[in-house]
């Protein structure tokens, strides 16, 4: 099963960010409309990701820790993400839905994705592929090197999943309408 590291920061100026993830980039950006559609699952987590033209099942399992955190994952390209949503809604428990345009650059074996969240606002996220023959540990190390090299304030660092801040955020407004 594939598997990669990643980190999520919280940022307050995505242009910025944008701006210096094109200075270290391969090449120039791909911007994705991305709907991710998540599931109860008995282990780890479901979801069917929509993404411009096309859609993937994605299973994964990943600690929630602060920082850089190993993820392994499973992704099954979809046909008919429609008719697979209602399959799913079936069977499975709707847990939730995170809606956000993606820009997405490449360096080497990282992708930098630049996050305009629905009801969350803008992040940045490392996803650092672990290649054969790579440890976990220089994948963290490549994370980290990135962060600096895009000025990301290592207090801004998030734990959990965008689901999981929607979530807490749609708790504590309830909280405060009551």
């Amino acid at each position: 099963m594939p598997s990669n590291v990643d980190i999520k920061a919280r940022v307050e100026d995505l242009d910025e960010i944008r701006r210096l993830a094109a200075e270290v980039a391969d090449g120039p950006p791909t911007l994705l409309q991305q709907t991710d559609t998540f599931f109860k699952a008995a282990k780890g987590r479901l979801k069917l990701r929509e993404v411009n033209d096309s859609a993937e099942l994605i299973a994964y399992n990943r600690p929630e820790v602060e920082g850089p955190r190993p993820s392994d994952f499973h992704v099954t390209p979809v046909a008919d993400a429609t008719a697979l949503r209602k399959t799913l809604g079936l069977a499975l428990d709707l847990v939730g839905t995170v809606e956000k345009e993606r820009w997405l650059y490449t360096v080497g074996q990282t992708h930098i994705h630049c996050d305009r969240v629905k009801g969350l606002g803008d992040f940045m996220e490392l996803e650092v592929l672990v290649c054969e023959g790579d440890t976990v540990e220089e994948c963290v190390q490549i994370a980290n090197d990135l962060m600096k090299r895009l000025k990301v304030d290592p207090s801004h660092v998030c734990t959990g999943a965008y689901l999981d801040m929607l979530i807490a955020k749609e708790e504590n407004d309830t909280v405060q309408r009551e």
